[in-house]
């Protein structure tokens, strides 16, 4: 008996018809499986994204130019407010936070009050100057997140 090496050339597989049908479908069982992993992980199509740039015209791209110049403005100007209305909270509340350290520094003894007029930042507690800064950098913020909310807000609507 003569063994054969190299692939079994059955009848199935001798009428070129069955031969192409077997790899149409094997094609639609990989192509199958690539379209469960593009769902699985939520892969998309990037031509889409392609297409829009190649058609945009010049028009588009001055008004993207301008959109993004306007939100720097916008950046810039909420960074600027942050920052000047932060100061001010902050040095508001290191004011009131001495006042109440001299009132009470005022009840012990004079050296402390002196102290306390000529070294305000050195002889004020931990406590209160974390307040201060907390309180200028909880403003700062307040700021830059409103910018940024009116940034997002103005990009919707257009």
């Amino acid at each position: 008996m003569i063994h054969r090496i190299g692939p079994d050339l059955s009848n199935n597989y001798r009428n070129t018809d069955n031969i192409k049908a077997t790899i149409n479908q094997k094609m639609q069982e990989v192509t199958n499986a690539y379209d469960d992993i593009d769902v699985f992980f939520d892969i998309g199509d990037n031509d889409s994204k392609k297409n829009k740039s190649k058609t945009d015209s010049l028009k588009d791209k001055i008004s993207n130019f301008w959109d993004g110049i306007t939100a720097a403005n916008r950046i810039v100007i909420s960074t600027i407010k942050g920052t000047v209305y932060g100061a001010l909270t902050g040095s508001v509340v290191f004011a009131g936070l001495w006042v109440k350290s001299l009132r009470k520094a005022a009840s012990t003894d004079l050296s402390s009050v002196t102290a306390l007029i000529k070294h305000p930042i050195k002889n004020l507690s931990k406590q209160n100057k974390i307040i201060t800064g907390t309180s200028a950098g909880a403003v700062f913020l307040y700021h830059e997140i409103k910018g940024i909310r009116k940034i997002k807000k103005s990009a919707s609507k257009s």
